[in-house]
C-alpha cells in the first residue's frame, strides 16, 4: 500500500499588498479558507433530451470566489492596518497564498483581490481577540511553485 501524501497546514501563509508592491504576510494567521472556484452551468434540457435526462452546458466564465483568513486581532498592527486600509480605500491588492504540495514542496496561488469583509469576532472574557477577513478575487488565479 502506498503511503499517504497528506500534509499538515502549519506554516501556510497569506500575503497582500497594494497592486504593484511586493505582498507581505498579513500577520498571525490562525486559519485559511481558500476559494471555491466555480464554473456555472445552464440548463440545456429540451423536449427531446434523451430519455428525459437533464442536459447542461457550461457558462463562458469562471468565478474565482473569495478567500477568508482568520487572524489574531492585533488592532492597528501592520497587517491589521493593511487589511483595514485596503477595505476603506477599495484598492485592488496583489495577493498570494501558500500551501504544501506533494512531498511538502511549497506551492503558491497568486491573484488580485479586493478586501470585502473585516470582521472582529466576539471579545469574550475567557478567550482571545480574533478577526475574519475576506477578499474577493478578481481575475485569474495563477498556481505555481515557490522559487
Amino acid at each position: 500500500m502506498a503511503a499517504t501524501g497528506a500534509q499538515n497546514s502549519f506554516g501556510n501563509l497569506f500575503k497582500m499588498a497594494d497592486t504593484g508592491s511586493t505582498p507581505a504576510s498579513i500577520g498571525e494567521i490562525l486559519s485559511l479558507t481558500p476559494p471555491n472556484v466555480q464554473r456555472a452551468t445552464q440548463d440545456a434540457t429540451h423536449m427531446e433530451s434523451h430519455e428525459g435526462w437533464m442536459e447542461a452546458i457550461t457558462e463562458g466564465v469562471i468565478d474565482p470566489g473569495t478567500w477568508t483568513f482568520n487572524v489574531h486581532h492585533l488592532d492597528q498592527s501592520t497587517g491589521d492596518s493593511a487589511c483595514w486600509d485596503a477595505l476603506a480605500s477599495g484598492t485592488q491588492q496583489d495577493c498570494e497564498g501558500t500551501f504544501k504540495g506533494e512531498s511538502g514542496a511549497v506551492k503558491k496561488w497568486t491573484f488580485s483581490a479586493f478586501v470585502t469583509n473585516y470582521n472582529p469576532q466576539a471579545q469574550e472574557i475567557r478567550g482571545k481577540q480574533t478577526a475574519a477577513i475576506t477578499v474577493r478575487i478578481t481575475g485569474k488565479i495563477t498556481r505555481s511553485a515557490v522559487s
